[in-house]
């Protein structure tokens, strides 16, 4: 297993990030979606259900603060030495790599082990 395959990006997902970005180069900086959605939203559009009301007023709340946190509460187990055991230097080398960014960019949501004082945080490979 390498880092490159384990967050590698599907063809699909690259098809999404193409679309998205045709997308803001149609509507720009998003300007009069912005003001359709406020008219939808506070009734000035005649034609408007209420359903579409509702609609425009949960784009509107979730683009200018945030869709609600959720969170998933897991319980249990996890044992993964085995599946460590099997990785060779390189591999945990890009783990430990993958683990510095995750924390750099996620600092106070992931609960952390600290690294014992090998290398980089990996154990110095001694088979040679």
């Amino acid at each position: 297993m390498t880092l490159q395959k384990a967050t590698g990006k599907s063809p699909k997902s690259k098809l999404s990030e193409g679309l998205a970005k045709k997308v803001r180069a149609l509507v720009g900086d998003g300007d009069k979606l912005a003001h359709l959605l406020f008219a939808i939203a506070n009734g000035s559009e005649p034609q408007a259900k209420v359903s579409d009301r509702l609609s425009a007023i949960n784009m509107l709340l979730d683009r200018g603060w945030g869709k609600p946190v959720s969170s998933l509460e897991i319980s249990g187990e996890v044992n993964v030495t085995n599946i460590i055991q099997t990785l060779d230097t390189a591999d945990l080398k890009d783990l430990v790599s993958l683990r510095a960014r995750v924390l750099e960019h996620h600092d106070g949501l992931i609960i952390d082990m600290p690294l014992d004082d090998s290398v980089d945080g990996v154990p110095e490979d001694t088979t040679e």
